[in-house]
Formats: C-alpha cells, structure tokens, sequence
C-alpha cells in the first residue's frame, strides 16, 4: 500500500482527522481536477490513469515561493541556482502560462522544487508512463542563451538522494557521490540551426560519474532529431510527448518521443538494468538508460532570455500513483510491478519500510 494510503486510508469520507487542505491535496494526485483520456498508444501499454493534470494559476503554480506541498508547479531550483524571477513566469488568463528568461538551463517551473531545509516538495513520477504538453512559441524570437524546453530530470540527482550513487563504485573526494541519473528531454527548439526551423531535439541522456567529471551517453547526431511536418507551424498549439515503458527480465524497456499523437523518429530501449558496473564513455551497452527505471522523473518547463514559450497544459498517463513520490516522499525500490510495498525515502535521507 502506498504510504499516503497507510495513513489516510482513502478519499471517500473517513474518520480521520485531517485538515480540509490535505484532503484536497491527497485527492488531486488520484483525481486530477481536469482528468483527460489517455491516448490510444498509452492505453496499450496500461497507462489509463490520468495521476496528473495541470493548467496554470495561482492554485497550481507556487508563485510566490512558498514551497508548501499542494502545488503542481515550483520555482524553487534545485543546486543553488535560486528561484525563477516570476518576471519570467507569466500566468495567462486562459490558465496557459508564459516562460522566458529563465537562464540557460532553461529551468522555470518543476513539478519537484527543493525547499528550505534541503528537501525537497511536489511530485515526481516512477515507474513509467506518458507524459505530454502542449506548447506553442515563435522561432523568430528566439535568440540569446537558451531555447523553448520541455525536459525531465532524474529527482535522485536533483535532490541529492543517496540513490544516485552507483552501486559498488567509489565515491568521491569529500563523500561526492559516484553518480548514476538520466535526463529525457522531451522538447528542444535547439537544432534548428542544422536541421532546420521545422525541427526539434529529444534526446535522453544518461549521466555518470563524480561532478565535474560526467559522463553523457546519449544518441549520436541526428538520431535525436524530430523533423515535424512541412505544414508545422509552432506558433499553435502542439503536443509534446514521451512514453517510457520500464524493462522487465524478459521485455525491453523504451522511450519513444510523439509529435501531435504520431510516433517520431527519436526513441532508444534498453534491457533490465541490475546495477551493472560502468564501461568506458564510448560503449553504449545494451543496459544504456536503463537506471530510468529504478528513478524517479522531475518535468521541468523553461525557455531562454529571448524566446518566450506558452504552455496550455501538461497530463501524465501512467499505470497509477503507486511509484509517484510526493512532498519529500518517494518509493525507491523499483519497479517491482507485482504488489510489492516500496520502500520509503522520506526527505532526510533516512530509509522506512512502508
């Protein structure tokens, strides 16, 4: 059982006491309060449930930095790096928000935000599913650093978790941790320069090895790259999506990135990964992006210094809640797809079972 389930037990009326608030909360992760049908190609692979729908105000942005759990967006970043000038975050009033000038990281609003005492609030999401925006910008505003993003980022990095280490490598000086983490970037507007104004970059990148000394393998040039249609025009809106379906011992696991619904070129699958040790930078092993399915993904939403980007709303498809964590809570054994209670790292860093 989850271990929000452990000590509410469920939506329905219940005896406990509990405030109005964190009923309202604990609901909207099971019942989004704009719950869409999944696309046909999710709903093959059992991603049915809509376990998280988002347009944008002040209900589901944290504006005003509160880091305070109920919230679908933060602008609290992770590393130092502060938190998003709200001159760069612009809440429309038809609930779409508007993104620029959010540094070069491209880093605005994050599902998960760290909060004052190291941890971290919102939500990340385990264990596969299929995740969408739709995103509209103008090519011809974009310039200076940065560019229109829709991306995702392992929380076990984000956050520090001791899960990012390798298992069986040696950490480094001062206890730096040997790390293991993956960032699927679902929409870049960065390879237009090369591959034209009609396309977009979807890579996934796995990461390892002791900061500043990373190593990045990803897909070679120009298998990343998304041609949309000659008729595209990315002043409308568009569907931006990503469908990650984890590896079992018999069955590979994937990515594949879409573009209006429709299947694109970009996509990579792996078989089980079972902490298998590291091979040189140049070997791309059959295993490659498979520690995604033992982490937990954080949505990020950003653009540059000149280039704004609108987003009317982004949903996940998934299975269900179960591997999601929340507020400073996250199941870390995964995915044990057969019933299996996680286990439980809550923000201090200090393991329960649950």
């Amino acid at each position: 059982m989850p271990y929000f389930l452990t000590s509410f037990g469920s939506c329905r009326g219940s005896l406990l006491k509990i405030t109005i608030f964190s009923l309202a909360v604990i609901c909207s992760w099971f019942f989004p309060a704009h719950a869409a049908p999944a696309p046909s190609f999710a709903a093959a692979v059992g991603y049915t449930a809509n376990t998280y729908s988002s347009t944008f105000d002040k209900s589901q942005v944290d504006m005003t930095n509160t880091t305070n759990a109920g919230y679908k967006w933060y602008v609290s970043r992770f590393f130092g790096f502060g938190v998003t000038s709200v001159s760069g975050v612009v809440l429309n009033s038809d609930a779409s928000v508007t993104l620029e000038n959010n540094g070069a990281a491209n880093t605005g609003i994050l599902s998960a935000g760290a909060n004052p005492d190291g941890g971290w609030v919102g939500t990340a999401f385990g264990g596969g599913g299929y995740f969408e925006a739709v995103i509209k910008f103008n090519p011809a505003l974009i310039s200076g650093d940065g560019w229109p993003s829709w991306w995702s980022m392992s929380l076990e990095h984000m956050a520090q978790l001791p899960t990012v280490q390798w298992p069986g490598q040696a950490k480094g000086p001062g206890a730096q941790y040997y790390e293991h983490y993956m960032e699927p970037d679902i929409m870049e507007y960065d390879v237009a320069g090369t591959a034209g104004g009609k396309a977009y970059g979807a890579a996934i990148h796995d990461w390892s090895g002791i900061w500043p000394n990373f190593i990045n393998k990803t897909q070679p040039w120009p298998a990343f790259v998304v041609t949309t249609p000659a008729a595209t025009d990315f002043n409308q809106y568009h569907k931006f999506g990503m469908l990650w379906v984890p590896a079992t011992a018999s069955k590979k696991g994937s990515v594949q990135y879409y573009f209006d619904d429709q299947a694109t070129t970009s996509g990579v699958s792996w078989t089980q990964y079972t902490n298998q040790a590291p091979t040189p930078a140049a070997s791309m092993d059959s295993w490659t992006y498979g520690v995604l399915d033992q982490q937990h993904l954080v949505l990020i939403l950003g653009s540059g210094s000149r280039g704004p980007m609108t987003v009317q709303s982004v949903n996940a498809w998934q299975k269900s809640d179960y591997y999601n964590g929340h507020d400073g809570k996250i199941a870390v054994k995964l995915p044990d797809l057969n019933g299996t209670s996680p286990t439980i790292l809550p923000a201090d860093g200090h393991y329960t079972d649950s």
